[in-house]
């Protein structure tokens, strides 16, 4: 989660879920659906209103989509803040008038815009024809404001490898750097107690909309002048319907921790533990990290040497895990030279590669196992073959405009619990890491705890968020939350953490590794989202689902 989970973007989900076929959802070929007339192909060109108004937009991409280009104030306890975008897509090739499922990718910093005009139509088809899907840009993410900007002059990349003294020192003046640049603009209205506050808001907007009455535009600001008690009680009945993944399940957790009364439904997959992630550390995270990496070495031995191209001279499970292991100390030791850069490997790029693959195992097992192969035999010029040119493994993306939100955001809403005010607290997180996990521990915190060091940036007294009642909240319909055993960056122990905190909800797990449930199609995880949102009927909390197929094409 956190940095990491941004670099990878709306590709990566919407590489998982397009792996998913329209067998694997209902068992025939999707028909054919007829076009009709577009308005906008930018959303840049969306006209934007203070009320709820829908334009068809994207036709290229898919026929049924629309999308709003909401008003919102920056503060709505603050009547002085100016008003500010925030986008809206939506996919509704049924019935317009169906239920919106609001959907969030992740991150944070993934466009919710970008994904749905990319995977709309395969979401819609994942949860059932009975429900339209809404995507949105939290604020400061893609089309929402405000703008998330460091202004940095700084390389676009910062090396993993540089000594931890270093690197904390860089990270502190990077933070420091950022927080006098954003002085005097919105940055600090960009928290995720925000974007609660504006999904709520269109809630209500949409819930007004869909019973015949004049919605309020100013929405929670408080007082409304006029305001009529029919008005406050048609707020109260708007209800939630919502799937989150990854930072998503932070923000699910918030919105239902915040507006208990107003959950239809909630479905959070792949989840973060809340706790943790309000204090802007969260070694848990990698709490599953090591029983991916196990998996990947078992499956390679189960699926031998024809299918997977690690396998070797392999006579057990741990034969495979040991090379890797002396692969690791190798370039640990000695970083190899790459000639097509020119530039050096390192035991941080493998770990990148290797932990970039834990998210999807379906589709790129096969392309980890041949690298690893290749890079036994000293072919570093093409162990990467299917990374980016200079992998982020080593380095963290900072100082770009489009790269800054997750650091905002994180930071806005870890505040004054973030707890690493020295180079000695950085160690010992660093530790903790560590012993989460053996295999990905010292990577992530090398990438994740560093966003927030020197940052002094927090968000109005009103976007604070309060903190989740350790004693449990009861909503209004209860949480199914699904998580695969071994996600390699949102564990099912925090969504088991998670499920403690709200009475009634349920866990649902897959036996699979990867991230999400949307990296592995499950018939069994179908047909209980659709008996979740359909009939209203939860699984058995600690249920488990086998999946389709496994990776090395096992079955």
């Amino acid at each position: 989660m956190h940095l990491y989970h941004s670099l990878m973007g709306t590709t990566l989900l919407a590489t998982a879920i397009a792996h998913f076929t329209f067998e694997d959802v209902f068992g025939y070929h999707k028909r054919d659906m007829v076009d009709h007339l577009i308005n906008f192909s930018n959303f840049s060109e969306v006209p934007a209103s203070h009320e709820l108004l829908w334009f068809s937009c994207f036709d290229d991409y898919n026929p049924y989509l629309s999308c709003a280009n909401l008003l919102v104030p920056l503060d709505y306890d603050d009547i002085t803040t100016p008003y500010i975008h925030t986008a809206w897509i939506k996919y509704a090739p049924f019935n317009d008038s169906a239920e919106d499922i609001l959907f969030n990718p992740g991150g944070p910093g993934v466009s919710g815009v970008d994904l749905v005009k990319e995977a709309g139509d395969v979401l819609a088809l994942m949860l059932g024809s009975k429900y339209n899907i809404v995507g949105f840009d939290p604020r400061g993410v893609g089309f929402s404001g405000p703008e998330l900007s460091c202004n940095s002059t700084m390389p676009r990349f910062m090396p993993l490898t540089l000594p931890l003294p270093e690197l904390y020192q860089l990270a502190y003046a990077y933070g420091q750097y950022c927080t006098r640049a954003n002085a005097k603009t919105d940055a600090e209205y960009a928290g995720t107690m925000a974007t609660a506050k504006d999904i709520m808001h269109f809630v209500s907007l949409h819930h007004s909309q869909k019973n015949g009455h004049q919605a309020e535009s100013r929405s929670e600001r408080t007082p409304i002048v006029g305001e009529t008690k029919k008005e406050t009680r048609l707020k109260g009945e708007a209800k939630l319907w919502y799937y989150g993944v990854s930072y998503g399940t932070v923000l699910g957790q918030t919105l239902a921790a915040l507006y208990p009364n107003q959950i239809g439904r909630m479905i959070l997959d792949g989840n973060t533990d809340g706790v943790q992630y309000y204090t802007g550390v969260t070694p848990s995270d990698v709490d599953a990290a090591d029983a991916a990496f196990h998996d990947f070495f078992a499956t390679c031995y189960e699926a031998g040497p024809k299918m997977c191209p690690y396998y070797g001279n392999a006579t057990s499970v741990d034969d495979i895990e040991n090379r890797y292991l002396v692969l690791l100390q190798n370039l640990r030791e000695m970083p190899a030279p790459d000639v097509s850069g020119p530039r050096v490997r390192t035991d941080i790029d493998v770990v990148y590669v290797m932990f970039d693959a834990m998210y999807r195992p379906l589709t790129e097992w096969w392309y980890l196992a041949e690298s690893l192969a290749r890079l036994e035999f000293g072919y570093h010029d093409v162990a990467y073959g299917r990374r980016p040119t200079n992998p982020p493994g080593r380095y963290s993306q900072r100082s770009e405009s489009a790269d800054d939100a997750p650091t905002f955001i994180t930071c806005l809403d870890a505040d004054k619990n973030f707890a690493i005010e020295s180079f000695d607290n950085y160690l010992e997180a660093i530790e903790v890491y560590k012993k989460e996990s053996y295999y990905a521990g010292y990577f992530l915190s090398l990438l994740n705890l560093r966003m927030c060091i020197g940052m002094d940036l927090a968000p109005p007294p009103s976007q604070q968020f309060p903190g989740f009642n350790m004693s449990g909240t009861r909503t209004s319909f209860p949480i199914l939350f699904v998580n695969p055993l071994r996600d390699p960056i949102t564990p099912i122990s925090s969504a088991y953490k998670m499920s403690s905190l709200f009475p009634g909800s349920s866990v649902l797990a897959l036996n699979a590794s990867g991230h999400s449930t949307l990296s592995a199609p499950s018939a069994c995880i179908h047909q209980a989202l659709w008996s979740y949102l359909q009939k209203g009927t939860l699984p058995p909390s600690g249920t488990v689902c086998q999946p389709n197929r496994r990776p090395f094409g096992l079955y």
